[in-house]
């Protein structure tokens, strides 16, 4: 579409039909500077009133969007964070320099946060979560996941905690439905005792929860290391004062 000038002229003869109050170009922040003679054609031909950066979710930082807006001066509405309706957010000047700089913004990410959790769930974790003499447990861990809308929401999240998210790429690379699936069903078998104190699963312990839930005892000792690093994360952001009612 960069320089094919037909399909440009095709679209150009729907929006001279169209006349849409708004004009967005569409740029995958992926693609990097290459992306720049394309939008300054496209500003030409069809006026421009907006930018939408998607694809933001990923590795990119969205340096092009400097470029884009001094080529073309013309503002960025969007970002695009994921596949659907939802992830789409409005364009924060000072949370893409974050981005650019290799430092993500606190407000962006607890915003995301909030969106992927329900007001009650919201209210019921992060305030005992403030309390010193709370104790992060399975229950909690149980209680998230029955309330995390997708694998991919998660991803997005926990790789955004600062100082933590490239350490967490091993954990959530492998995060599908059935991996959330193994881990309720994991929990779930686990008595009220083992779910509020899970130091005391020991080895009798796995087999029989190993058993209850159909997984593999290297699946329970999976579950348990990896709830040790959620529990090390939340521990860390509440001592950062990062949670909030």
């Amino acid at each position: 579409m960069h320089t094919d000038l037909k399909k440009m002229m095709e679209i150009k003869k729907i929006h001279g039909i169209v006349h849409p109050s708004e004009t967005f170009f569409v740029v995958d922040s992926m693609i990097g500077q290459d992306i720049i003679n394309s939008s300054k054609v496209f500003d030409e031909m069809f006026s421009l009133t907006g930018i939408v950066l998607t694809k933001m979710d990923g590795d990119s930082r969205g340096g092009c969007a400097l470029s884009i807006k001094e080529i073309t001066g013309k503002p960025i509405a969007f970002l695009g964070t994921g596949e659907n309706v939802k992830s789409m957010e409005g364009f924060h000047p000072h949370k893409i320099v974050s981005r650019i700089l290799g430092k993500e913004d606190i407000s962006s990410l607890m915003d995301d946060i909030k969106k992927e959790f329900s007001i009650n769930f919201q209210k019921n974790i992060f305030q005992k979560s403030q309390k010193n003499v709370y104790k992060f447990n399975l229950n909690d861990l149980l209680e998230q996941l029955n309330y995390i809308s997708s694998a991919d929401n998660i991803k997005r999240i926990l790789e955004r905690i600062p100082h933590v998210g490239y350490g967490l790429n091993k954990f959530t690379k492998d995060m599908d439905e059935t991996f959330f699936k193994k881990m309720r069903a994991i929990i779930q078998s686990m008595t009220y005792e083992e779910r509020s104190n899970p130091e005391i699963i020991k080895g009798s312990r796995k087999k029989r929860i190993s058993f209850g839930s159909g997984t593999k005892i290297q699946e329970v000792n999976f579950l348990l290391k990896k709830f040790q690093e959620i529990k090390r994360i939340e521990k860390s952001l509440r001592k950062r004062k990062f949670l909030s009612s």
